[in-house]
Protein backbone atom coordinates (compact mmCIF):
# COMPACT_ATOMS: atom_id res chain seq x y z
CA UNK A 1 0.00 0.00 0.00
CA UNK A 2 1.19 3.48 -0.91
CA UNK A 3 2.13 6.08 1.93
CA UNK A 4 1.32 9.44 1.09
CA UNK A 5 3.85 12.07 2.91
CA UNK A 6 1.91 15.57 4.50
CA UNK A 7 3.12 18.80 5.79
CA UNK A 8 1.61 20.64 8.53
CA UNK A 9 1.81 24.21 8.89
CA UNK A 10 0.84 26.46 11.62
CA UNK A 11 2.07 29.30 13.85
CA UNK A 12 0.43 28.04 17.06
CA UNK A 13 2.77 25.30 18.76
CA UNK A 14 0.28 23.47 20.64
CA UNK A 15 -1.97 22.48 17.12
CA UNK A 16 1.34 21.90 15.66
CA UNK A 17 1.86 18.99 19.00
CA UNK A 18 -1.71 18.33 18.22
CA UNK A 19 -1.42 17.07 15.02
CA UNK A 20 1.48 15.52 15.12
CA UNK A 21 0.01 12.60 18.04
CA UNK A 22 -2.68 12.45 15.36
CA UNK A 23 -0.17 11.31 12.74
CA UNK A 24 1.92 9.67 15.29
CA UNK A 25 -1.70 7.27 16.25
CA UNK A 26 -2.91 6.82 12.61
CA UNK A 27 0.81 5.49 11.69
CA UNK A 28 0.52 2.99 14.70
CA UNK A 29 -2.91 1.95 13.36
CA UNK A 30 -1.32 1.54 9.53
CA UNK A 31 -3.09 3.98 8.08
CA UNK A 32 -1.85 5.07 4.84
CA UNK A 33 -0.78 9.11 6.02
CA UNK A 34 2.95 9.80 7.33
CA UNK A 35 4.07 13.20 8.77
CA UNK A 36 6.85 14.18 6.15
CA UNK A 37 7.47 17.97 8.59
CA UNK A 38 6.07 20.45 10.46
CA UNK A 39 6.66 24.21 9.90
CA UNK A 40 5.54 27.44 11.70
CA UNK A 41 5.76 29.79 8.90
CA UNK A 42 4.32 30.27 5.28
CA UNK A 43 8.39 30.77 4.18
CA UNK A 44 9.76 28.22 6.29
CA UNK A 45 6.90 25.51 4.53
CA UNK A 46 7.63 27.01 1.25
CA UNK A 47 10.91 26.11 1.23
CA UNK A 48 10.63 22.41 2.76
CA UNK A 49 7.57 21.68 0.47
CA UNK A 50 9.64 22.29 -2.43
CA UNK A 51 12.66 20.25 -0.67
CA UNK A 52 10.18 17.10 0.44
CA UNK A 53 7.29 17.24 -2.51
CA UNK A 54 4.33 15.80 0.04
CA UNK A 55 1.30 14.48 -1.58
CA UNK A 56 -0.48 16.70 1.17
CA UNK A 57 -0.60 20.33 2.65
CA UNK A 58 -2.41 21.09 5.76
CA UNK A 59 -2.04 24.87 6.70
CA UNK A 60 -3.31 27.13 8.20
CA UNK A 61 -4.80 30.52 7.05
CA UNK A 62 -3.64 33.11 9.15
CA UNK A 63 -0.26 33.77 10.31
CA UNK A 64 2.61 36.22 10.59
CA UNK A 65 3.68 37.29 7.44
CA UNK A 66 2.06 35.56 4.67
CA UNK A 67 -0.99 33.73 4.69
CA UNK A 68 -2.08 30.01 3.87
CA UNK A 69 -3.57 31.32 1.02
CA UNK A 70 -0.12 33.17 -0.30
CA UNK A 71 1.58 29.67 0.14
CA UNK A 72 -0.54 28.26 -1.74
CA UNK A 73 -0.58 30.33 -4.15
CA UNK A 74 2.70 29.78 -4.50
CA UNK A 75 3.47 26.38 -4.25
CA UNK A 76 0.46 25.28 -6.53
CA UNK A 77 2.56 26.19 -10.04
CA UNK A 78 5.40 24.33 -8.07
CA UNK A 79 3.71 21.15 -7.13
CA UNK A 80 0.86 20.94 -8.96
CA UNK A 81 -0.11 16.94 -7.86
CA UNK A 82 -0.04 18.55 -3.98
CA UNK A 83 -3.27 18.37 -2.43
CA UNK A 84 -3.76 21.64 -0.10
CA UNK A 85 -6.24 21.52 3.04
CA UNK A 86 -6.84 24.71 4.70
CA UNK A 87 -7.45 25.30 8.88
CA UNK A 88 -9.57 27.78 10.07
CA UNK A 89 -10.25 29.47 13.24
CA UNK A 90 -13.10 31.28 11.61
CA UNK A 91 -16.10 30.00 10.08
CA UNK A 92 -15.33 33.12 7.34
CA UNK A 93 -16.99 32.91 4.15
CA UNK A 94 -14.86 35.23 2.78
CA UNK A 95 -11.78 32.40 3.07
CA UNK A 96 -13.82 29.91 1.98
CA UNK A 97 -14.40 31.40 -1.51
CA UNK A 98 -10.99 32.02 -2.17
CA UNK A 99 -10.46 28.40 -0.96
CA UNK A 100 -12.75 27.34 -3.54
CA UNK A 101 -11.28 29.60 -6.51
CA UNK A 102 -7.91 28.01 -5.53
CA UNK A 103 -8.74 24.40 -5.89
CA UNK A 104 -8.46 23.78 -2.12
CA UNK A 105 -9.60 19.89 -1.12
CA UNK A 106 -11.21 20.93 2.02
CA UNK A 107 -11.57 24.03 4.08
CA UNK A 108 -11.79 22.68 8.35
CA UNK A 109 -12.44 24.66 11.14
CA UNK A 110 -9.49 24.22 13.74
CA UNK A 111 -11.62 25.10 16.57
CA UNK A 112 -12.36 22.38 17.95
CA UNK A 113 -10.41 20.54 15.41
CA UNK A 114 -11.91 17.39 14.81
CA UNK A 115 -9.63 14.61 14.40
CA UNK A 116 -12.75 12.62 12.49
CA UNK A 117 -13.16 15.54 9.84
CA UNK A 118 -9.61 15.92 9.49
CA UNK A 119 -8.70 11.94 8.86
CA UNK A 120 -11.76 12.01 6.33
CA UNK A 121 -10.76 15.38 4.64
CA UNK A 122 -7.01 12.99 4.12
CA UNK A 123 -8.69 10.01 2.76
CA UNK A 124 -10.20 12.22 0.28
CA UNK A 125 -7.13 14.02 -1.01
CA UNK A 126 -5.76 10.17 -1.19
CA UNK A 127 -8.69 9.31 -2.77
CA UNK A 128 -8.42 12.07 -5.51
CA UNK A 129 -4.46 11.64 -6.07
CA UNK A 130 -5.32 7.96 -6.38
CA UNK A 131 -8.16 8.62 -9.09
CA UNK A 132 -5.61 11.42 -11.48
CA UNK A 133 -2.90 8.71 -10.34
CA UNK A 134 -4.66 6.02 -12.51
CA UNK A 135 -5.65 8.61 -15.13
CA UNK A 136 -2.34 9.74 -15.88
CA UNK A 137 -1.02 5.89 -16.45
CA UNK A 138 -4.30 5.06 -18.38
CA UNK A 139 -2.96 7.98 -20.74
CA UNK A 140 -0.08 6.98 -20.50
CA UNK A 141 -0.59 3.21 -21.77
CA UNK A 142 -2.98 4.95 -24.28
CA UNK A 143 0.08 7.12 -25.15
CA UNK A 144 2.60 3.87 -25.92
CA UNK A 145 -0.14 2.24 -27.75
CA UNK A 146 -0.80 4.95 -29.57
CA UNK A 147 2.80 4.93 -30.65
CA UNK A 148 3.13 1.39 -30.70
CA UNK A 149 0.25 1.51 -33.49
CA UNK A 150 2.13 4.44 -35.20
CA UNK A 151 5.30 2.48 -35.50
CA UNK A 152 4.02 -1.22 -36.53
CA UNK A 153 1.76 1.27 -39.35
CA UNK A 154 5.39 2.99 -40.52
CA UNK A 155 7.06 -0.18 -40.54
CA UNK A 156 4.50 -1.88 -42.59
CA UNK A 157 3.96 1.01 -45.36
CA UNK A 158 8.30 1.35 -45.30
CA UNK A 159 8.34 -2.32 -46.08
CA UNK A 160 6.12 -2.39 -48.90
CA UNK A 161 7.76 0.57 -50.41
CA UNK A 162 11.02 -1.07 -49.82
CA UNK A 163 9.14 -3.99 -51.85
CA UNK A 164 7.46 -2.43 -54.45
CA UNK A 165 4.06 -2.54 -53.33
CA UNK A 166 2.71 0.58 -53.04
CA UNK A 167 4.07 4.03 -54.07
CA UNK A 168 6.18 6.04 -52.07
CA UNK A 169 4.36 8.84 -52.73
CA UNK A 170 1.46 7.64 -50.48
CA UNK A 171 3.99 9.00 -47.42
CA UNK A 172 2.66 12.72 -48.91
CA UNK A 173 -1.15 12.34 -47.28
CA UNK A 174 0.03 10.51 -44.25
CA UNK A 175 1.38 13.15 -41.93
CA UNK A 176 -1.18 12.65 -39.35
CA UNK A 177 -1.27 8.96 -39.58
CA UNK A 178 1.99 8.76 -38.99
CA UNK A 179 2.71 11.33 -36.85
CA UNK A 180 5.00 13.60 -38.82
CA UNK A 181 5.93 16.91 -37.64
CA UNK A 182 6.68 18.26 -41.06
CA UNK A 183 4.58 16.61 -44.14
CA UNK A 184 6.66 15.12 -46.79
CA UNK A 185 6.37 16.19 -50.10
CA UNK A 186 7.16 14.45 -53.15
CA UNK A 187 10.24 16.79 -54.09
CA UNK A 188 12.87 17.98 -51.80
CA UNK A 189 16.04 16.77 -50.48
CA UNK A 190 15.66 12.91 -48.79
CA UNK A 191 18.50 10.89 -47.54
CA UNK A 192 18.25 7.64 -45.48
CA UNK A 193 19.97 6.09 -42.41
CA UNK A 194 19.51 2.02 -41.95
CA UNK A 195 20.79 0.40 -38.76
CA UNK A 196 21.24 -3.07 -38.21
CA UNK A 197 21.94 -4.33 -34.45
CA UNK A 198 24.93 -6.69 -34.11
CA UNK A 199 24.84 -9.94 -33.02
CA UNK A 200 21.59 -10.43 -33.17
CA UNK A 201 20.34 -13.38 -32.45
CA UNK A 202 22.01 -13.45 -29.49
CA UNK A 203 19.66 -10.07 -28.51
CA UNK A 204 17.03 -12.72 -29.24
CA UNK A 205 18.91 -15.45 -26.68
CA UNK A 206 19.29 -12.84 -23.79
CA UNK A 207 16.08 -11.34 -23.70
CA UNK A 208 12.75 -12.34 -23.16
CA UNK A 209 9.98 -10.97 -25.95
CA UNK A 210 8.41 -7.92 -24.09
CA UNK A 211 12.33 -7.32 -22.98
CA UNK A 212 13.21 -6.99 -26.87
CA UNK A 213 10.26 -4.47 -27.63
CA UNK A 214 11.46 -2.27 -24.88
CA UNK A 215 15.21 -2.15 -26.22
CA UNK A 216 13.69 -1.94 -29.71
CA UNK A 217 10.92 1.18 -28.67
CA UNK A 218 14.02 2.73 -26.94
CA UNK A 219 16.13 2.21 -30.25
CA UNK A 220 14.02 4.23 -31.92
CA UNK A 221 12.98 6.84 -29.19
CA UNK A 222 16.97 7.69 -29.83
CA UNK A 223 16.74 8.02 -33.46
CA UNK A 224 14.05 10.58 -33.43
CA UNK A 225 15.67 12.28 -30.29
CA UNK A 226 19.11 12.26 -32.95
CA UNK A 227 16.94 13.86 -35.75
CA UNK A 228 15.00 16.02 -33.96
CA UNK A 229 18.03 17.72 -32.66
CA UNK A 230 19.42 18.05 -36.08
CA UNK A 231 15.82 19.52 -37.02
CA UNK A 232 15.23 16.76 -39.50
CA UNK A 233 11.36 16.00 -40.99
CA UNK A 234 10.99 12.68 -41.93
CA UNK A 235 10.41 9.61 -39.29
CA UNK A 236 11.68 6.48 -38.16
CA UNK A 237 10.67 2.63 -37.83
CA UNK A 238 12.06 -0.74 -37.83
CA UNK A 239 12.62 -2.24 -41.45
CA UNK A 240 12.62 -6.04 -40.85
CA UNK A 241 13.39 -8.39 -37.74
CA UNK A 242 16.88 -6.80 -36.65
CA UNK A 243 17.07 -3.57 -38.90
CA UNK A 244 15.86 0.17 -38.21
CA UNK A 245 15.39 2.92 -40.39
CA UNK A 246 16.01 6.98 -40.45
CA UNK A 247 13.87 8.51 -43.47
CA UNK A 248 15.32 12.42 -43.44
CA UNK A 249 13.47 15.16 -44.94
CA UNK A 250 14.59 18.77 -45.90
CA UNK A 251 11.75 20.57 -47.60
CA UNK A 252 14.65 23.05 -49.95
CA UNK A 253 16.02 21.64 -53.12
CA UNK A 254 19.54 21.62 -53.09
CA UNK A 255 20.79 21.54 -49.87
CA UNK A 256 22.46 18.02 -51.10
CA UNK A 257 25.86 18.09 -49.57
CA UNK A 258 24.36 19.47 -45.93
CA UNK A 259 22.05 17.13 -45.69
CA UNK A 260 24.65 14.58 -46.65
CA UNK A 261 26.84 15.11 -44.34
CA UNK A 262 23.97 15.47 -41.06
CA UNK A 263 22.96 11.99 -42.45
CA UNK A 264 26.92 10.84 -41.79
CA UNK A 265 26.80 12.67 -38.31
CA UNK A 266 23.73 10.93 -37.53
CA UNK A 267 24.66 7.85 -38.41
CA UNK A 268 27.78 8.01 -35.78
CA UNK A 269 25.80 9.99 -32.97
CA UNK A 270 23.19 6.67 -33.03
CA UNK A 271 25.93 3.97 -32.48
CA UNK A 272 27.93 5.70 -30.26
CA UNK A 273 24.53 6.43 -27.92
CA UNK A 274 22.84 3.07 -28.74
CA UNK A 275 25.84 1.44 -27.57
CA UNK A 276 26.54 4.20 -24.65
CA UNK A 277 22.40 4.04 -23.10
CA UNK A 278 21.65 0.51 -24.09
CA UNK A 279 24.85 -1.41 -24.22
CA UNK A 280 24.04 -2.61 -27.68
CA UNK A 281 26.71 -3.32 -30.39
CA UNK A 282 25.22 -1.98 -33.75
CA UNK A 283 26.64 -0.83 -36.97
CA UNK A 284 24.64 2.06 -38.96
CA UNK A 285 25.05 3.26 -42.61
CA UNK A 286 23.79 6.74 -44.34
CA UNK A 287 22.56 6.28 -47.68
CA UNK A 288 23.14 8.42 -50.50
CA UNK A 289 21.14 11.98 -50.88
CA UNK A 290 17.96 12.06 -53.43
CA UNK A 291 16.08 14.67 -54.80
CA UNK A 292 12.47 12.74 -55.26
CA UNK A 293 9.94 10.75 -53.01
CA UNK A 294 9.85 8.33 -55.84
CA UNK A 295 13.90 7.53 -55.48
CA UNK A 296 12.99 6.28 -51.93
CA UNK A 297 12.95 2.35 -52.77
CA UNK A 298 16.09 2.56 -54.57
CA UNK A 299 17.94 4.30 -52.13
CA UNK A 300 17.15 1.73 -49.55
CA UNK A 301 17.99 -1.01 -51.57
CA UNK A 302 21.55 0.45 -51.85
CA UNK A 303 21.89 1.39 -48.56
CA UNK A 304 21.00 -2.16 -47.10
CA UNK A 305 23.46 -3.58 -49.54
CA UNK A 306 25.98 -0.98 -47.96
CA UNK A 307 24.84 -2.27 -44.52
CA UNK A 308 25.41 -5.51 -45.81
CA UNK A 309 28.56 -5.40 -46.65
CA UNK A 310 29.98 -4.31 -43.19
CA UNK A 311 29.54 -7.97 -42.57
CA UNK A 312 33.96 -7.69 -43.71
CA UNK A 313 34.06 -4.83 -41.26
CA UNK A 314 34.58 -4.74 -37.24
CA UNK A 315 30.90 -4.58 -35.48
CA UNK A 316 29.33 -1.74 -34.23
CA UNK A 317 30.92 0.69 -36.87
CA UNK A 318 29.78 3.62 -39.24
CA UNK A 319 29.80 2.28 -43.03
CA UNK A 320 31.41 5.33 -45.00
CA UNK A 321 29.18 6.92 -47.39
CA UNK A 322 31.30 6.67 -50.10
CA UNK A 323 31.92 2.32 -49.28
CA UNK A 324 30.07 0.59 -52.39
CA UNK A 325 30.68 -2.82 -51.99
CA UNK A 326 31.73 -5.31 -54.75
CA UNK A 327 31.69 -8.84 -54.11
CA UNK A 328 34.05 -11.93 -55.95
CA UNK A 329 32.39 -15.49 -56.53
CA UNK A 330 31.45 -17.55 -53.82
CA UNK A 331 33.01 -20.82 -55.69
CA UNK A 332 36.42 -20.29 -53.71
CA UNK A 333 34.85 -20.23 -50.59
CA UNK A 334 32.66 -23.27 -51.87
CA UNK A 335 35.78 -25.03 -52.64
CA UNK A 336 37.70 -23.85 -49.88
CA UNK A 337 35.37 -25.25 -46.88
CA UNK A 338 35.09 -28.83 -48.77
CA UNK A 339 38.92 -28.51 -48.32
CA UNK A 340 38.27 -27.80 -44.72
CA UNK A 341 35.62 -30.99 -44.43
CA UNK A 342 37.64 -33.44 -45.91
CA UNK A 343 40.83 -31.97 -43.35
CA UNK A 344 38.09 -32.55 -40.34
CA UNK A 345 36.86 -35.82 -41.73
CA UNK A 346 40.22 -37.54 -41.49
CA UNK A 347 41.29 -36.03 -37.97
CA UNK A 348 43.77 -34.12 -39.56
CA UNK A 349 44.66 -31.05 -37.75
CA UNK A 350 47.39 -29.50 -39.69
CA UNK A 351 45.84 -29.75 -43.24
CA UNK A 352 42.73 -28.06 -40.91
CA UNK A 353 44.55 -25.28 -39.69
CA UNK A 354 46.11 -24.85 -43.57
CA UNK A 355 42.09 -24.69 -45.34
CA UNK A 356 41.18 -21.98 -42.45
CA UNK A 357 44.54 -19.71 -43.35
CA UNK A 358 43.18 -19.90 -46.97
CA UNK A 359 40.01 -19.61 -46.56
CA UNK A 360 41.19 -16.36 -43.98
CA UNK A 361 42.96 -15.29 -46.87
CA UNK A 362 40.45 -15.77 -50.01
CA UNK A 363 37.68 -13.29 -47.87
CA UNK A 364 39.98 -10.70 -47.54
CA UNK A 365 40.98 -10.97 -51.17
CA UNK A 366 37.79 -11.36 -52.66
CA UNK A 367 35.05 -11.61 -50.36
CA UNK A 368 32.03 -13.49 -52.08
CA UNK A 369 28.37 -11.52 -51.40
CA UNK A 370 27.75 -12.38 -47.27
CA UNK A 371 24.60 -14.04 -47.98
CA UNK A 372 26.63 -16.16 -50.27
CA UNK A 373 28.84 -17.21 -48.18
CA UNK A 374 26.84 -17.66 -44.93
CA UNK A 375 24.78 -20.35 -47.45
CA UNK A 376 27.66 -22.29 -48.35
CA UNK A 377 28.71 -22.39 -44.74
CA UNK A 378 25.18 -23.62 -43.79
CA UNK A 379 25.70 -26.59 -46.15
CA UNK A 380 28.74 -27.49 -45.28
CA UNK A 381 28.04 -26.93 -41.50
CA UNK A 382 24.86 -29.14 -41.82
CA UNK A 383 27.08 -32.13 -43.84
CA UNK A 384 29.63 -31.68 -40.66
CA UNK A 385 26.60 -32.14 -37.90
CA UNK A 386 25.69 -35.48 -39.57
CA UNK A 387 29.14 -36.92 -38.78
CA UNK A 388 30.14 -35.55 -35.55
CA UNK A 389 29.41 -36.34 -31.98
CA UNK A 390 27.16 -34.80 -29.77
CA UNK A 391 29.94 -32.74 -27.62
CA UNK A 392 31.11 -31.23 -31.53
CA UNK A 393 27.64 -30.95 -32.85
CA UNK A 394 27.10 -27.84 -30.61
CA UNK A 395 29.70 -25.83 -31.97
CA UNK A 396 28.05 -26.09 -35.53
CA UNK A 397 24.98 -24.17 -34.56
CA UNK A 398 26.18 -20.59 -35.40
CA UNK A 399 26.61 -21.82 -38.93
CA UNK A 400 23.39 -22.93 -39.77
CA UNK A 401 21.47 -20.12 -38.72
CA UNK A 402 23.88 -17.24 -39.49
CA UNK A 403 22.90 -14.52 -41.56
CA UNK A 404 24.83 -10.79 -41.91
CA UNK A 405 23.26 -9.30 -38.49
CA UNK A 406 24.11 -12.59 -36.79
CA UNK A 407 27.85 -11.32 -36.69
CA UNK A 408 30.57 -9.88 -38.57
CA UNK A 409 32.93 -12.11 -40.52
CA UNK A 410 35.92 -11.74 -37.68
CA UNK A 411 32.78 -13.55 -35.45
CA UNK A 412 32.13 -15.98 -38.10
CA UNK A 413 35.53 -16.90 -38.95
CA UNK A 414 36.50 -17.40 -34.73
CA UNK A 415 33.77 -19.76 -34.44
CA UNK A 416 34.41 -21.75 -37.30
CA UNK A 417 37.32 -22.40 -35.89
CA UNK A 418 36.18 -23.38 -32.91
CA UNK A 419 33.66 -25.49 -34.20
CA UNK A 420 36.65 -27.34 -36.11
CA UNK A 421 38.54 -27.74 -33.26
CA UNK A 422 35.39 -29.80 -31.40
CA UNK A 423 35.71 -31.70 -34.34
CA UNK A 424 39.15 -32.98 -34.19
CA UNK A 425 38.75 -33.24 -30.04
CA UNK A 426 35.65 -35.35 -28.62
CA UNK A 427 34.44 -35.55 -24.88
CA UNK A 428 36.97 -38.30 -24.38
CA UNK A 429 39.93 -35.97 -23.44
CA UNK A 430 40.89 -35.58 -26.82
CA UNK A 431 40.97 -38.94 -28.34
CA UNK A 432 39.62 -39.25 -32.10
CA UNK A 433 36.74 -41.18 -32.38
CA UNK A 434 36.83 -44.62 -33.63
CA UNK A 435 36.07 -44.73 -37.64
CA UNK A 436 32.93 -47.39 -37.14
CA UNK A 437 31.45 -45.04 -34.90
CA UNK A 438 31.72 -42.19 -37.13
CA UNK A 439 30.45 -44.47 -39.70
CA UNK A 440 27.43 -45.40 -37.63
CA UNK A 441 26.65 -42.17 -37.47
CA UNK A 442 26.69 -41.16 -40.84
CA UNK A 443 24.19 -44.29 -41.89
CA UNK A 444 22.24 -42.99 -38.88
CA UNK A 445 21.81 -39.46 -40.38
CA UNK A 446 20.90 -40.57 -43.88
CA UNK A 447 18.25 -42.66 -42.71
CA UNK A 448 16.62 -41.17 -39.86
CA UNK A 449 12.99 -40.88 -41.88
CA UNK A 450 12.75 -45.24 -42.27
CA UNK A 451 12.93 -48.11 -39.27
CA UNK A 452 16.06 -48.62 -37.55
CA UNK A 453 17.56 -51.51 -36.12
CA UNK A 454 21.03 -51.87 -34.33
CA UNK A 455 21.96 -55.14 -36.19
CA UNK A 456 21.48 -53.48 -39.61
CA UNK A 457 24.19 -50.60 -38.50
CA UNK A 458 26.40 -53.05 -36.95
CA UNK A 459 26.54 -55.12 -40.37
CA UNK A 460 26.73 -51.89 -42.09
CA UNK A 461 30.19 -51.49 -40.21
CA UNK A 462 31.44 -54.98 -39.65
CA UNK A 463 30.60 -55.55 -36.16
CA UNK A 464 29.10 -58.70 -33.93
CA UNK A 465 25.88 -56.19 -32.81
CA UNK A 466 26.66 -56.92 -28.99
CA UNK A 467 30.05 -55.51 -29.51
CA UNK A 468 28.81 -52.84 -31.14
CA UNK A 469 26.26 -52.10 -28.77
CA UNK A 470 28.21 -52.08 -26.07
CA UNK A 471 31.19 -49.68 -27.89
CA UNK A 472 28.44 -47.61 -29.14
CA UNK A 473 27.52 -46.91 -26.21
CA UNK A 474 31.01 -46.31 -24.45
CA UNK A 475 31.57 -44.26 -27.30
CA UNK A 476 29.16 -42.14 -27.35
CA UNK A 477 27.95 -41.83 -24.25
CA UNK A 478 24.04 -43.22 -24.84
CA UNK A 479 23.24 -46.23 -26.28
CA UNK A 480 21.96 -46.52 -29.33
CA UNK A 481 18.13 -46.32 -29.36
CA UNK A 482 18.22 -43.22 -27.48
CA UNK A 483 20.85 -42.53 -30.01
CA UNK A 484 18.43 -42.29 -32.85
CA UNK A 485 15.43 -41.29 -30.74
CA UNK A 486 17.73 -38.01 -29.62
CA UNK A 487 18.60 -37.50 -33.20
CA UNK A 488 14.81 -37.89 -34.58
CA UNK A 489 13.84 -35.24 -32.14
CA UNK A 490 16.77 -33.11 -33.18
CA UNK A 491 15.55 -33.16 -36.58
CA UNK A 492 11.96 -32.36 -35.54
CA UNK A 493 12.88 -29.21 -34.07
CA UNK A 494 14.54 -28.09 -36.89
CA UNK A 495 12.13 -28.56 -39.17
CA UNK A 496 10.09 -26.74 -36.92
CA UNK A 497 12.27 -24.05 -37.07
CA UNK A 498 11.32 -23.73 -40.35
CA UNK A 499 7.89 -23.43 -40.04
CA UNK A 500 4.73 -25.09 -38.30
CA UNK A 501 4.11 -29.07 -38.72
CA UNK A 502 1.42 -30.63 -36.88
CA UNK A 503 2.48 -33.66 -34.78
CA UNK A 504 1.61 -36.35 -37.19
CA UNK A 505 3.24 -34.86 -40.19
CA UNK A 506 6.37 -34.24 -37.87
CA UNK A 507 6.12 -37.81 -36.43
CA UNK A 508 5.90 -39.05 -40.08
CA UNK A 509 9.13 -36.91 -41.23
CA UNK A 510 11.55 -38.35 -38.64
CA UNK A 511 11.16 -41.69 -39.02
CA UNK A 512 8.31 -42.35 -35.50
CA UNK A 513 5.34 -44.58 -35.98
CA UNK A 514 3.33 -43.21 -33.87
CA UNK A 515 2.40 -39.84 -32.78
CA UNK A 516 1.16 -40.00 -28.82
CA UNK A 517 5.16 -41.85 -28.67
CA UNK A 518 6.32 -38.96 -31.17
CA UNK A 519 5.34 -36.46 -28.83
CA UNK A 520 6.01 -38.11 -25.38
CA UNK A 521 9.54 -38.40 -26.67
CA UNK A 522 9.86 -34.63 -27.86
CA UNK A 523 8.82 -33.39 -24.68
CA UNK A 524 11.53 -35.41 -22.88
CA UNK A 525 13.95 -34.27 -24.66
CA UNK A 526 13.17 -30.91 -25.64
CA UNK A 527 11.21 -30.34 -22.23
CA UNK A 528 8.29 -28.53 -23.61
CA UNK A 529 5.95 -29.77 -26.29
CA UNK A 530 6.08 -29.45 -30.04
CA UNK A 531 3.43 -26.72 -30.19
CA UNK A 532 5.23 -24.53 -27.04
CA UNK A 533 8.40 -25.33 -28.91
CA UNK A 534 7.24 -23.32 -32.11
CA UNK A 535 5.86 -20.35 -29.73
CA UNK A 536 9.40 -20.40 -27.81
CA UNK A 537 12.10 -20.55 -30.39
CA UNK A 538 12.81 -17.76 -32.32
CA UNK A 539 12.38 -18.15 -36.31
Amino acid sequence: MRTYSCLIVDDEPLLLRRLEKMFAGWAASGAAFRLAGAATSANEAEQMALRLSPDIVITDIVMPGRSGIDLIAALKPKLPHTAFLLLSAYSDFAYAKQAISMDVLEYLVKVPLSERDLYAALCKARDKAEAHERDRSELARLGRERREHVYRLRRTVLEEIAAGATPPETLVGMRDALLLGEPLAAAGTYGCVLLKLDSFAAFQRSWAIPDQKLYRFAILNIMEEIMKDERLGGFCCELGASRFAAVLFRPQAGVDRLLADTASHMARTMADSIRSYLKLPATVAPGDTFRQLRQLPEALRETSARLDGAFYADGGSVVASSFRPGYGAAAEAQTLLAALERALDGGFAEEAEAALARLRAALAAAPPEPAALLAAGKEWAERMRRKLPPGAWAAFEFAAAASPDDRDCGEWLAALAAACRAALTTERGGGRERDEIRKSRRYIEDRLTERLYLEQVAEHVCMNPTYFSELFKREVGEGFSEYVGRRRIDKAAELLRAREYSNAELAEAVGIQSEKYFCTLFKKYKGVTPQKYVRREPH
